[in-house]
This record gives structure tokens, C-alpha cells and sequence, in this order.
């Protein structure tokens, strides 16, 4: 063995492969927003103490390779939030209705509270997005980009 030459090189191959596919996702997340890139759309009647506002961070809105768009999608109310990271097929039509376009949930991050749990889907399922509402209109907003 030389003095360069490892002892694991399958554990080297692997450690490469790893750092490449970290590396490759980290690229298709979306950029870190700023609070001016957040634009609400859509705001629910408020009543007391209970109003929520659902934005989408229109920076971090990007085209992947097979044609779908990823964007992060927030709503709040006065003590909890969500902020996912959702993949959108602006191109999907149901055969069985009218609905149009699907969405998926690839990560998410709740925060009740003060208290933060950060989900990642390892199979993320398709959702037809409703036909009104904060759904609908983040899927406009996002697929109209």
C-alpha cells in the first residue's frame, strides 16, 4: 500500500458520491429569502385574533428540469406557521373533473408557538390543488411565473 492510498476506498467512493448528491441538491433549493421577496397571496376574512395570510417567496421560484416549478410557500395566523417547500405540475389535468394542476410537499417547517419541526417527505405524494382558495392561489401565482 502506498503512502497516498487509502484502506476503504469503497467508503472514499462512497463518501464522494455523497458530498456530489449533497452538492446537486443544495443547487436546487431555492435561494435564501428576504422579507421584501414575500408577496401575499391570499388573506382570509380576519375575525378576532385569527387571520390567515398565506405568501409566496417569489425569489426562490425555480423551473426544475422536467419542466415543474418549486417555490416556498408560507401561511400564518397569530401563533402558528408553516413554510414548505412545494413542488408545483402546472400541467396535470384530471380526466375525472375539471381540476387542474397537482402539487407536492417536499419539505416542510411548522412553528406553533416558539416550537419548530422541520419534516422531509422521502416519497412526497401528488395533490390536486383545490379549485379556490389559498391553495389555488399560490399554484397561479407560482405556475403564472
Amino acid at each position: 500500500m502506498t503512502k497516498f492510498s487509502s484502506p476503504h476506498p469503497m467508503r472514499r467512493t462512497k463518501l464522494t458520491s455523497a458530498l456530489i448528491l449533497i452538492s446537486a441538491l443544495a443547487a436546487m433549493l431555492p435561494a435564501p429569502a428576504t422579507a421584501e421577496s414575500w408577496v401575499i397571496v391570499y388573506k382570509s376574512t380576519c375575525s378576532y385574533n385569527d387571520c390567515v395570510k398565506h405568501y409566496v417567496d417569489r425569489d426562490s421560484i425555480r423551473t426544475m428540469p422536467n419542466g415543474n416549478k418549486r417555490a416556498l410557500v408560507s401561511w400564518r395566523n397569530i401563533s402558528v406557521g408553516e413554510i414548505t417547500l412545494v413542488e408545483y405540475d402546472c400541467d396535470a389535468k384530471s380526466f375525472f373533473s375539471f381540476a387542474r394542476g397537482q402539487q407536492r410537499f417536499i419539505q416542510r417547517k411548522f412553528i406553533n408557538n416558539g416550537q419548530v419541526n422541520i419534516t422531509n417527505e422521502a416519497k412526497p405524494k401528488w395533490y390536486w390543488v383545490g379549485q379556490n382558495g389559498l391553495e389555488r392561489n399560490a399554484f397561479e401565482y407560482v405556475c403564472g411565473r
